[in-house]
C-alpha cells in the first residue's frame, strides 16, 4: 500500500475475513447461519473497537491506537502478533469483552458496495457458520433479508455510523501527540503492549498537557474521559502476560469459563 492508495476507513473491519464477498439475495439465497467457533479470531491479537465500545472492552482489554489498515482503535487481545490469548480450542474466555467486528462475524460491513441488488454487508464464504442449504437459519426469504440477517444488517449499519466518530478520536489522539508509538518512561503492563509499526499507546503526560481549547473540546466530546479509561485499561496486559505464561490446556467450555459460540 502506498501513500497515494490509502485503506478505505472500513477495511479495518475486515479483519477476519477470509473470503469475502458482498451479499445480495441473488447469490446468497440459500446461505444459512449457524452457531460457528472463535476460531476465526484465535490468531489475531488486536481487534478493531468503536469509540462506543471503548468503556465496555476498557474493563477487559488494553486498548490501543492503530494506523494500519486504516486511522481506528483497537482492543488488546495478546502481546505478539499471530496469537489471541483469550481464545482457546475456539472458545472465548468468559468475562471478557467480545468486541463487535467480532460478534458480527461471519459479517462485516462492505468497504464498497458490488453491483445492483447487493446489500452494505460483507460475508466470509470460509466461515464453518454458513453452509449452503445446510442446518441453520435462513439469511434471505422472498429476495428480502430476514430478521436473523436483518439484526446482521444492524449491527454493521452502527458501524458504519460510528466509524468516522471513531476515526476522528483515534487521530485527535496521534495528532496531539497523547498516542504515541513508544510512549516515554513506559512502566509496568504498559511495556507489555505489542511494540510494531502502527500501533500507538498513550501518553498520560501528553494528555495532561493538553491546551485550554482542546481540553474544553476534548471533555465536550467525551474523548478525555476516553483517553483516561485507555490509560487504565494498560492494567489488563498484566492477565494477558499471566496467560501467556500459563501451561496451555485443552478449554473445557462451561467449565472453566470459556464460551464457545460465536454468536452471543
Amino acid at each position: 500500500m502506498t501513500a497515494h492508495q490509502p485503506a478505505h476507513p472500513l477495511s479495518l473491519w475486515q479483519v477476519f475475513m477470509g473470503r469475502p464477498e458482498t451479499m445480495s439475495a441473488g447469490r446468497h439465497a440459500e446461505l444459512t447461519l449457524r452457531p460457528g467457533s472463535f476460531g476465526f479470531a484465535a490468531a489475531t491479537h488486536l481487534i478493531p473497537i468503536l469509540f462506543s465500545e471503548v468503556p465496555a472492552a476498557a474493563t477487559s482489554h488494553p486498548i490501543v491506537v492503530v494506523t494500519e489498515p486504516a486511522m481506528g482503535l483497537a482492543a488488546v487481545v495478546g502481546l505478539e502478533p499471530g496469537r489471541n490469548l483469550l481464545v482457546r480450542d475456539g472458545a472465548w474466555l468468559q468475562g471478557r469483552y467480545v468486541p463487535a467486528i467480532a460478534r458480527l462475524y461471519p459479517f462485516a460491513p462492505a468497504a464498497v458496495l458490488g453491483e445492483a441488488g447487493t446489500i452494505p454487508l460483507v460475508a466470509d464464504l470460509a466461515a464453518e457458520h454458513l453452509s449452503i442449504g445446510g442446518e441453520g437459519q435462513s439469511l434471505f426469504a422472498d429476495n428480502r433479508p430476514t430478521p436473523t440477517l436483518a439484526m446482521q444488517l444492524k449491527v454493521a449499519h452502527m458501524i458504519l455510523q460510528e466509524t468516522e466518530a471513531t476515526r476522528d478520536f483515534a487521530r485527535a489522539l496521534g495528532e496531539r501527540g497523547v498516542a504515541v508509538a513508544r510512549p516515554p518512561e513506559q512502566r509496568g503492563p504498559m511495556s507489555l503492549l505489542p511494540q510494531a509499526d502502527g500501533v500507538l499507546r498513550l501518553d498520560a503526560r501528553a494528555l495532561g498537557r493538553l491546551p485550554d481549547a482542546a481540553v474544553i473540546e476534548w471533555h465536550r466530546r467525551g474523548w478525555t474521559a476516553a483517553a483516561v479509561l485507555m490509560l487504565h485499561a494498560a492494567r489488563h496486559a498484566a492477565f494477558l502476560n499471566a496467560l501467556r505464561e500459563a501451561p496451555v490446556a485443552p478449554a473445557k467450555r462451561d467449565e472453566d469459563g470459556f464460551v464457545p459460540s460465536s454468536i452471543v
